[in-house]
């Protein structure tokens, strides 16, 4: 059909519905600004346009019906933190919210071909919803160009282009065609048409980081008229990805766009109902509103008025996080008693440590200090010199340890608030008590829903630490240099039946006495104090974290709020289409709430080592060095003694965590962040629920604007914004305790029929 010539001045028109899913110019908007890339909210959107002749400013408001934690956040350290497990935490879901503005000029070329040029203006209810590399976007704006011709018969076809030279720096084009809607169905003033439709887009460093296609979208709208000026709209779209991909944070490809299936059911209005399609157009700016059918209606005049639409408030929430109780530690680790002897073999005492054995000096029967010993690594022998060689004496270090444990428990709870904004459905029935030409009173009730999902994040609220004290002792004893054999010292090893020379048992021995042994053989002219030979003691303390567990608590409030109102307004007509209202009353609000904290028990990496040496390794040159022999008897038949040099070593251990952090790449659809799970490893969970249902009695005021969409005056169009206060209140569930508050400023849009 030809375009409608359209002589009105001044248009209104606007939108308000439900989105399955919001796609932006191929993008799952849900998918992409949450931390994990996954969610799949709906949304409640509406808009409003106001056109003078060709000139053309609205809005346009989405509000996700879910709430989800932004994706920034995985970014900026608000969501865990890699560099501190025990300074994990999350912060509160959120609901997306953008608010945009538009502005714009239509220039009439032709007759069938227009030219649409302005600004979109955006704001972003969080920065961390959208990111451009590592930095938040709270707001952009871009130029936009849209050309319409309406030339071919039967179609409309546009091609858009936008250049954001903010935020998001890139350009974006794309075409689209529709139908013009097919009468399907027709009776009165109801009707139903079908409008098929497509589009086809190309990304200029827009969505990904490189040129490329971004996305086909074919659908179909199918508009079914109410009356003049007002419809009902279904879509169905499927959105699909072209396959020209972006570039990731880390270098890898990642999609473009968004391969989705999404549909929509939209109020739509415009007033008044003939305009071109080149006013439609510029009406819309850069959102699209499906056409509008307009047919006439009969005048009627009732005193009875029922309206229903979708309004906007919000719930706060205060939580108080006790802290978790504590986790049964002692259950992850075995506690060790350690073993061996704690001192050095005497005349008569055996010292039988965790590596070997030295044996009494009696059992032996040497009475010279020295006696036998068995000895297991080879590790154990130290300075392996030989006679005539030099160097250091040899010596067999033991071992013997002492454990003991300890615990310390500490934690505290937290405090938080969410608020949610809520988008609700209601519904008006009001009877016109004084009914005047510009003054009226009227009497009615009114049905509201409201449900919020509020959240005090995730943190820390206990930690235990159980750890491990090790006493680990070294007992060296010096080799009997003067008698042992010249051969290496073979172990596992027992001196007195020494495996590889059946022939001579008594091959090696120990020096547990240098008292005994310097009284033998260290006398005479120019022999060292062989005393000092005599066995050494030295202890390395080990402190080590055996296991840490962390308990994070998250608490969750649902609230379902059932409200009432019964209210008294009066109202005035200003012209004869708008009328103007202000209402105030009681009203009666029941919740159903539920709050549930969950108690997360993670079992952290042990931690860093600890560990502190006292005392020191003396080693001594051996009597066989040449270097040091004196002038004084020969003591044994193969060797003379020597003198004493000393060599200290002290070793400490420890270790050190660190965790790379991630980077958001550029463009607006290749963030690629994700969540972090708790740290640490899952031991157990604790829930603690309550499930209750309060009464609370308030007020309300209201003013509210009405539009009459029709000549009769049967079907309008009503906005308003609202005050309501409602007395707070607090529950807990045994873990956290939470005040509801709900009083708060709102506003909405709804639809009314007179009769």
């Amino acid at each position: 059909m030809p375009p409608v010539v359209d002589t009105s001045l001044v248009h209104v028109s606007g939108t308000a519905g439900y989105y399955s899913r919001y796609m932006f110019r191929g993008l799952d908007v849900a998918y992409r600004t949450g931390i994990d890339q996954s969610n799949e909210s709906a949304f409640f959107g509406t808009s409003g346009a106001v056109s003078i002749q060709n000139f053309a400013v609205g809005f346009w408001y989405m509000n996700s019906l879910d709430s989800y934690v932004p994706g920034g956040a995985g970014f900026d350290g608000s969501y865990g933190n890699p560099k501190n497990q025990l300074d994990f935490r999350t912060p509160p879901r959120e609901r997306y919210q953008e608010y945009d503005l538009f502005a714009n000029y239509t220039f009439r070329i032709a007759k069938d071909l227009s030219l649409t040029a302005g600004m979109n203006f955006y704001w972003f209810s969080d920065g961390r919803f959208w990111a451009q590399g590592d930095h938040h976007v709270n707001n952009t704006m871009e130029a936009a160009a849209s050309l319409n011709w309406t030339g071919v018969p039967y179609l409309n076809q546009t091609v858009n282009y936008f250049y954001d030279f903010d935020a998001f720096t890139g350009g974006f084009l794309e075409y689209k065609v529709s139908m013009r809607p097919i009468e399907l169905y027709k009776s009165g003033d109801f009707a139903i048409g079908l409008s098929p439709n497509l589009g086809i887009s190309y990304d200029f460093r827009y969505n990904g980081t490189n040129n490329g296609w971004n996305n086909f979208e074919p659908g179909v709208d199918v508009p079914i008229h109410i009356t003049d000026g007002l419809s009902l709209n279904f879509g169905v779209r499927y959105s699909m990805d072209l396959g020209d991909s972006s570039q990731g944070a880390q270098g890898q490809p990642v999609d473009r766009t968004d391969d989705r299936l999404w549909f929509s059911a939209t109020f739509q209005y415009t007033f008044p109902t003939a305009e071109s399609e080149a006013k439609q157009l510029a009406r819309t700016g850069y959102k699209d509103l499906a056409p509008v059918l307009a047919f006439g209606g009969d005048p009627d005049n009732r005193r009875w008025r029922v309206s229903t639409g979708a309004g906007m408030r919000s719930i706060h929430s205060s939580f108080d996080v006790g802290r978790a109780k504590r986790f049964n530690i002692d259950s992850l680790f075995i506690r060790k008693s350690g073993g061996g002897f704690l001192g050095f073999a005497t005349d008569t005492q055996n010292a039988v440590y965790l590596d070997g054995t030295v044996f009494s000096g009696d059992s032996s029967g040497y009475g010279d200090g020295t006696t036998d010993f068995t000895v297991q690594n080879a590790s154990q022998v130290t300075a392996d010199a030989k006679q005539g060689d030099g160097g250091n004496n040899r010596q067999i270090t033991y071992h013997s340890d002492r454990y003991a444990y300890s615990t310390t428990a500490s934690g505290n709870g937290f405090n938080s608030g969410d608020s949610d904004q809520i988008v609700y459905p209601y519904i008006n029935l009001s009877y016109d008590v004084v009914s005047g030409d510009r003054v009226g009173v009227s009497v009615g009730v009114g049905y509201a829903f409201n449900h919020s999902s509020m959240n005090s994040g995730a943190q820390l609220a206990g930690l235990q630490t159980a750890t491990e004290n090790r006493t680990a002792q070294s007992f060296i004893y010096n080799v009997d240099e003067l008698f042992s054999t010249n051969t290496a010292i073979v172990t596992p090893l027992d001196a007195r039946t020494v495996n590889n020379d059946p022939a001579n048992p008594n091959a090696y021995y120990l020096i547990y006495d240098g008292t005994q042994y310097d009284a033998n053989y260290g006398t005479g002219a120019g022999n060292p104090d062989l005393s000092k030979l005599g066995p050494q003691r030295t202890a390395t303390n080990t402190r080590q974290a055996v296991a840490t567990v962390a308990a994070f608590r998250a608490a969750t409030l649902d609230v379902d709020m059932h409200s009432i109102s019964i209210p008294i307004d009066f109202s005035y007509k200003i012209t004869d289409r708008i009328r103007t209202r202000v209402s105030f009353g009681p009203t009666l609000n029941i919740f159903n709430e539920e709050l549930t904290t969950e108690t997360y028990y993670q079992l952290l990496n042990p931690g860093a080592v600890t560990t502190t040496t006292t005392g020191q390794v003396v080693t001594y040159k051996s009597p066989y060095d040449s270097s040091i022999i004196g002038g004084g008897v020969v003591n044994k038949p193969d060797g003379t003694v020597g003198t004493v040099s000393t060599a200290p070593t002290v070793s400490s251990t420890g270790s050190s965590n660190s965790a790379p952090s991630a980077s958001a790449s550029g463009g607006k659809g290749s963030s690629d962040g994700r969540s972090r799970d708790l740290p640490g490893k899952n031991l157990a969970r604790a829930t603690n629920h309550h499930s209750g249902q309060h009464f609370e009695a308030g007020v309300f005021g209201q003013f509210t604007v009405e539009l009459d969409l029709d000549s009769a005056k049967r079907w309008f169009m009503e906005a308003y914004a609202r005050y309501d206060y409602v007395p707070g209140f607090t529950i807990s569930d045994g873990a956290t305790s939470s005040e509801i508050d709900a009083s708060s400023w709102g506003a909405g849009i709804g639809l009314g029929f007179r009769f």
